[in-house]
């Protein structure tokens, strides 16, 4: 009689089981070693190599001293930048303008007087010769008021822009003795605000209004004087040139010097526009 053989069989469940269990801490104790290793590697070929440190300090420590200015704090470029000496909110103005080397004569060939009544006369007792202005403007109406030129009928500054020139002389005030020392600065300050907007190369200088022989009923030295005063905090304000063209034609007393004066005329002498014209060439801007 034969024996019965006895079949075992696997379930599938136990069948389809992995072979090895999947387990965290084993997976971090792994990434530990490994980074062990990797650590120690790279101590030593630091050791080994110094470079390898060197590397980012050098390359970042040329990178700033390509773009540090040098000791005058300017960029060290290969191209040069040309340099335009002009006045601007950086550059150091002194009012009134003190006294400097005597310019040549040929300094009035690019410098243009700009002037009412007050000024006028200047071309016929001195080399002067590019004034603009008429008796018809002053002051209070600079801004309003056109003046003839070659360039036509058209505003002083119009004129002006149009001129462009390297420096430019205002003396603005024959109505003084008509209107208000505020309107007069007002409207001033209107046209050299204009003008140094437009234009940023020229020189502009603010003429002080020179002395009167005697006071009268409505002009007397004290309102020139207030007047003179708020042209130099006009020209401060605006970063531009006043030069004093009324201390150097006054007497001990305060008044237009005798010598100074056209009894004739009852204006300026032609002593007073050389004593001007010798001021102008002696006190400019450097």
């Amino acid at each position: 009689m034969s024996k019965k053989r006895t079949v075992h069989r696997v379930s599938d469940t136990k069948r389809n089981k992995p072979f090895i269990k999947f387990n965290f801490w084993v997976m971090v104790i792994i990434f530990g070693i490994s980074f062990a290793i990797c650590f120690v590697l790279y101590m030593i070929a630091v050791n080994l190599d110094n470079s390898l440190l060197n590397f980012d300090s050098e390359s970042s420590s040329i990178s700033e001293s390509d773009i540090i200015p040098d000791d005058n704090n300017n960029i060290d470029n290969s191209e040069s930048v040309p340099d335009i000496s002009t006045p601007d909110s950086s550059t150091l103005i002194i009012n009134p303008v003190p006294e400097s080397e005597r310019a040549d004569d040929s300094y009035f060939d690019k410098a243009w007087i700009l002037t009412d009544s007050s000024l006028l006369n200047i071309k016929f007792n001195t080399s002067i010769k590019n004034i603009l202005g008429n008796e018809n403007i002053n002051a209070v109406n600079i801004n309003e008021n056109k003046v003839e030129s070659v360039y036509g009928t058209i505003t002083a500054y119009q004129n002006v822009q149009i001129i462009n020139p390297e420096a430019l002389y205002i003396m603005l005030g024959s109505d003084i003795d008509e209107s208000s020392v505020d309107d007069m600065i007002n409207s001033y300050d209107t046209l050299i605000s204009n003008l140094t907007a437009t234009l940023p190369h020229t020189k502009i200088y603010i003429m002080q209004l020179p002395p009167v022989y005697t006071d009268s009923e409505t002009l007397s030295n004290e309102k020139i004087n207030e007047y003179n005063s708020r042209l130099i905090q006009l020209a401060d304000s605006h970063s531009v040139y006043c030069i004093d063209t009324n201390t150097i034609l006054k007497n001990n007393t305060g008044t237009l010097e005798e010598n100074y004066y056209s009894t004739d005329e009852d204006s300026l002498s032609s002593k007073a526009y050389s004593a001007i014209y010798e001021y102008i060439l002696t006190h400019t801007a450097q």
